[in-house]
């Protein structure tokens, strides 16, 4: 009967220590999860003046003020976050410590940990005035920005650091400019003459002429060229009139 009673009490022993060693494992193995407060503080974090630069790059100035925070991260959701898009952190960067690019005087550029968005700072930290530059957007999509600091600040009422400080959000569309057609005119009736005018973003132009009721592409035109001439056309081709020729950027889906 003592045996038994010594058999039953240690395993009661060493359920009580499993059940120990189990508890511990989950408070400091995974740790207690804390839900962050967020607090918007634009004092802190402020985004605007978001536009579009290139077709594939969107731009959009930041004030950071001296930052209780190690990092400062880039959200973006793939589509407005008013219509149910989900901000996603995009890229991050340390505060100081990184190596940055001289461009200038009083003009540093640094690139995020993944290489997504470029920082534009006036000193060699991601403070003050800046400016983001999001390398990975897309012709047409819209997105929505927000900063956040990537450690949390501390919280008088809780005494824990347990709130995430965030910017306001930005809205802002990737969009790629058409061109204006400016003059189109014939000296020989054999040779058509076409001007547009100068889009930045554009890595090229794509002309089309419109002749027996459909368009048809004629050529792609270098960025650096502004000016196009056309021969072979017959004499009484009707290519001066509205909507008859039109010139749009290379990498441009166009429509009539």
């Amino acid at each position: 009967m003592k045996l038994e009673e010594r058999k039953q009490n240690s395993f009661i022993q060493k359920s009580i220590f499993l059940l120990i060693i189990m508890t511990l494992w989950i408070c400091l193995g995974t740790g207690f999860t804390v839900n962050a407060a967020q607090r918007e503080d634009t004092k802190l974090l402020k985004i605007y003046d978001g536009k579009s630069i290139e077709a594939s790059q969107i731009q959009f100035k930041a004030e950071v003020a001296t930052p209780d925070s190690n990092r400062i991260d880039i959200y973006r959701s793939e589509k407005p976050v008013s219509q149910g898009g989900k901000l996603e952190k995009l890229d991050s960067f340390r505060v100081i410590g990184d190596f940055w690019e001289v461009l200038g005087d009083n003009l540093y550029m640094n690139y995020g940990d993944n290489f997504k968005v470029q920082c534009y700072s006036h000193d060699t930290c991601v403070e003050g005035n800046l400016t983001f530059v999001d390398t990975t957007a897309k012709a047409g999509h819209q997105y929505s920005y927000r900063l956040v600091y990537g450690d949390m600040v501390y919280d008088p009422d809780s005494g824990e650091y347990s709130v995430e400080i965030v910017s306001n959000i930005i809205d802002v569309k990737a969009n790629l400019q058409t061109p204006e057609l400016y003059k189109c005119y014939s000296t020989d009736n054999k040779t058509v003459n076409l001007s547009w005018s100068y889009i930045a973003q554009a890595d090229g132009y794509r002309v089309y002429r419109y002749d027996n009721g459909k368009w048809s592409f004629l050529k792609n035109v270098k960025k650096r060229n502004k000016f196009y001439r056309r021969t072979c056309i017959p004499v009484f081709a009707s290519v001066c009139y509205p909507r008859t020729w039109s010139i749009d950027p290379a990498g441009c889906v166009w429509r009539s």
